[in-house]
C-alpha cells in the first residue's frame, strides 16, 4: 500500500514539474521574442529571470527522473544551473534583438530602394498624364502585393528595437534614419495605438535633445530638416 502511494505520488509530481517546465519554456520563448517594454533594463530584467527559472525546473525535472532529488547536492545543483541559465538568457535576449534591429534596417534599405527603382521606372514608361492617371488592373494588384511585401516590421517591437539608439546618438541623421523608422511604423501599424505611443516616445526624445542643446542644434533648423512635424 505504501509503496502504491509513493509510486501515485511520484507519478503526479513528475506531472506537475513537466507542466510548470512548458509554461515556463513558453514564457521565456515569448520574452526573449517580444521583449516587450520600452525600458532595456526591464527586459534585461526579465530575460534574466525568466531564462533562469526556466533551467532551473528542467533540471529539476531531470533529478527528479532519476529520483536524485533529495540528494544534499541538489539544491546547489539546481541554483547552479539557474545561475548559468540567467547568464545564457541576458546574451541570447541581446542576440535576439539585434538580429531584428539589423532585419529592419535591411527590409528599411530594400523597401526604399525598391521604391525609387520602381518610381524611375514608371515615370520613364509612362510620360503621358493619360497614362499616369488611369492604372489598370494588373498595375493596381502588383503595386498591392508590392506595399504588403515591403513591410518592415515582423512585430510592432521591432520598432523600439530599431530606434533606441537615439538615446544614445543625437546627430541629425541619427534622428532623420529613426522618424523614417517611426513613419513605417505608423504606416504599418495604423489601427495599433501602441504606434503612435512609441512615436511619441521617440519624438519626445528628439525634441528635448535639441532644445537642452541648443548650442549644437538650431531647433527650428533641425526639425524643418529631418521633417518631424510634416507626418
Amino acid at each position: 500500500m505504501n509503496e502504491y502511494l509513493i509510486e501515485e505520488y511520484f507519478k503526479k509530481k513528475i506531472i506537475a514539474i513537466i507542466v510548470v517546465a512548458l509554461i515556463a519554456i513558453f514564457i521565456t520563448w515569448r520574452q526573449l521574442n517580444i521583449q516587450p517594454f520600452y525600458c532595456n533594463k526591464c527586459n534585461y530584467y526579465r530575460n534574466v529571470m525568466y531564462t533562469g527559472f526556466s533551467f532551473a525546473v528542467i533540471m529539476l525535472l531531470i533529478l527528479t527522473v532519476l529520483k536524485l532529488n533529495d540528494k544534499s547536492y541538489s539544491i546547489f545543483l539546481v541554483i547552479g544551473v539557474q545561475l548559468v541559465g540567467s547568464i545564457i538568457g541576458y546574451f541570447v535576449g541581446n542576440a535576439i534583438k539585434q538580429s531584428k534591429v539589423i532585419r529592419v534596417y535591411k527590409n528599411l534599405k530594400e523597401k526604399y530602394t525598391n521604391y525609387y527603382t520602381r518610381r524611375e521606372a514608371f515615370t520613364s514608361n509612362n510620360e503621358d498624364d493619360d497614362l499616369q492617371s488611369n492604372y489598370s488592373l494588373d498595375r493596381i494588384v502588383n503595386d498591392f502585393f508590392i506595399a504588403k511585401k515591403d513591410h518592415i516590421f515582423n512585430s510592432i517591437n521591432d520598432c523600439v528595437f530599431a530606434c533606441y539608439f537615439i538615446k544614445h546618438n543625437h546627430n541629425l541623421d541619427s534622428f532623420s534614419l529613426a522618424s523614417k523608422i517611426l513613419d513605417e511604423c505608423t504606416i504599418q501599424y495604423k489601427k495599433s495605438p501602441m504606434s503612435y505611443i512609441y512615436y511619441w516616445l521617440f519624438l519626445n526624445t528628439m525634441i528635448m535633445v535639441m532644445k537642452t542643446n541648443l548650442e549644437l542644434y538650431n531647433y527650428e533648423t533641425c526639425i524643418k530638416e529631418i521633417e518631424l512635424f510634416e507626418r
